[in-house]
């Protein structure tokens, strides 16, 4: 599956959400029916929305950060997200080690659950400590 997680700042705000682009995601090519196939990488759009959330959460634990504070938080849990995804793709070796594949459905719903007041895509950059 194809995703990325998108961010903007804004004057007084941050955009940060997860995209999937089903046209050049693989199982979407290949016209894949393959129900668990299927659930794997669906899983791979909640994990980087997951790191979305993580990084409103950051930013908005912060007063006054500065772009490059900003930039830099981004940054690093962009290259997370990645070294994530990479982990959970060898871990259930995509999806065919079905225990895996359950351990980290329930980590990363639990964990969106757990970041539920972050799952508007835009949230204010404060300002006053």
């Amino acid at each position: 599956v194809y995703t990325t997680l998108e961010t903007e700042i804004q004057d007084d705000s941050l955009l940060s959400k997860a995209l999937f682009h089903p046209s050049r995601s693989f199982v979407y090519k290949k016209n894949n029916n393959s129900v668990e196939l299927f659930d794997h990488e669906i899983l791979h759009f909640k994990i980087t929305e997951l790191f979305a959330r993580k990084i409103k959460k950051r930013i908005s634990n912060l007063n006054s950060p500065s772009k490059e504070d900003i930039r830099k938080i981004i940054n690093h849990l962009q290259i997370e997200e990645n070294k994530f995804q990479k982990k959970y793709d060898y871990d259930t070796f995509h999806s065919y080690v079905f225990s895996e594949q359950k351990k980290y459905e329930k980590y990363v719903d639990s964990s969106l659950n757990s970041l539920a007041k972050y799952s508007n895509p835009k949230i204010p950059i404060n300002e006053i400590n």
